[in-house]
Parts: structure tokens; C-alpha cells; sequence
């Protein structure tokens, strides 16, 4: 699961599923999650996610796959 310093706020603009095991997330929803808070989410269809991350990530201004989002 991730966790990172960065509080991490996503805008969702298509698909859904269970982001949580205690919520679904449909477009036009937001998700904040706190900085240090472990999380984890799965969308069983294509899904369109808008994450903004304060501070910066600067493991997602690399241009490759973070760690953390390789498939497993």
C-alpha cells in the first residue's frame, strides 16, 4: 500500500469501482487522502483519475511507472 509524505487529491472523470473496501467512487467524486496515510484502491474497468499532490511527487516527474503503481 502507499503512503507518501504528499497529501494526494484525486478528481475521478470516468469509470468506478471500489476505491476502498467502505466506498465506490463514480466520476465526479473527489478523494483527499492525507499525507503518511496508507491507501490502496482497484477499479476493475478503465478509469480516468486526475491526482493532484502537494508537495510535488517528484517520482511521478520521472515519466516512468512509480513503484508504487507497478502492476503485481
Amino acid at each position: 500500500m502507499p503512503s507518501g509524505r504528499s497529501e494526494d487529491v484525486g478528481s475521478f472523470a470516468a469509470g468506478h469501482g471500489p476505491a476502498a473496501k467502505e466506498q465506490t467512487i463514480k466520476p465526479g467524486d473527489v478523494a483527499v487522502i492525507p499525507g503518511g496515510v496508507e491507501h490502496e484502491a482497484f477499479f476493475p474497468e478503465d478509469t480516468e483519475v486526475i491526482d493532484f499532490f502537494a508537495p510535488v511527487r517528484k517520482d511521478f516527474l520521472t515519466g516512468e511507472i512509480p513503484a508504487c503503481m507497478a502492476q503485481r
